[in-house]
């Protein structure tokens, strides 16, 4: 019994750089307005300059391969965990007319922000975990940095790899030569997160489960990477 106590609340309690956090509410912490408001905030001054920002440079490096690579017209974009939507702006002003944009996320206050702040882009209140969201409708899928919302972050990332149809875009995401694995981290004032590292060797077998593959990586900052997915070709 007393193993038992303790078993849960060794779970429910993380040691992080900034002392014992309880995990119990650290998905939930991203429904918080404080934390939307802090966020939007945040990419406001970002996006004054994006080219600065190396998030914003590798995610528009990563849509000019794709417009250079694959024949494409509109482009059908969903952005899961898109926060306040500001990838949907990169979009808006940096290729114009070539993507119908929706971004979803389960914070209701993020999309609320995102769909006051950026009226030329659809926004959805959706979680990943039940979602009503057909990925067959759409030629990109995007995530980025969506595995450090939750500590389990294999069964989103699975959940993206199987109901796969077209590319992904895995953006931003932290590699390490450990086994995956995810620590608690402080996100925004008041708020702690997980940060989430994939050894490569699990990632690709993950994707080759799948019948996809990394068709290209793009470098953010030293560990961090962007990665476009896609399926594998059969052979005739």
């Amino acid at each position: 019994m007393l193993k038992r106590l303790a078993g849960k609340v060794r779970d429910q309690f993380r040691l992080s750089k900034s002392g014992l956090v309880n995990t119990n509410n650290l998905k939930d912490s991203w429904k918080a307005e404080d934390v939307a408001r802090q966020q939007a905030e945040l990419v406001e001054k970002e996006l004054q300059d994006p080219l600065s920002v190396a998030p914003f440079k590798t995610f528009i490096d990563v849509i000019k391969y794709i417009i250079e690579n694959y024949d494409y017209k509109v482009i059908n974009f969903l952005d899961v965990g898109c926060g306040v939507g500001h990838y949907s702006e990169l979009l808006h002003r940096y290729f114009p007319g070539q993507f119908l944009y929706t971004g979803s996320d389960f914070s209701e206050s993020m999309i609320k922000i995102a769909t006051e702040q950026r009226p030329h882009s659809q926004f959805i209140v959706d979680d990943i975990f039940d979602s009503r969201i057909d990925f067959s409708e759409y030629d990109i899928v995007m995530a980025s940095a969506l595995v450090d919302v939750i500590e389990d972050f294999w069964s989103v990332l699975d959940i993206f790899f199987r109901n796969s149809t077209g590319l992904l875009i895995l953006h931003r995401q932290r590699i390490t030569d450990k086994k995956s694995y995810s620590e608690v981290a402080p996100g925004y004032k008041g708020q702690f997160t997980y940060a989430t590292y994939l050894n490569m060797h699990e990632l690709e077998d993950r994707l080759s489960a799948c019948d996809l593959y990394i068709k290209e990586r793009f470098n953010v900052a030293d560990g961090i990477y962007s990665f476009l997915i896609d399926k594998k070709k059969v052979n005739s």
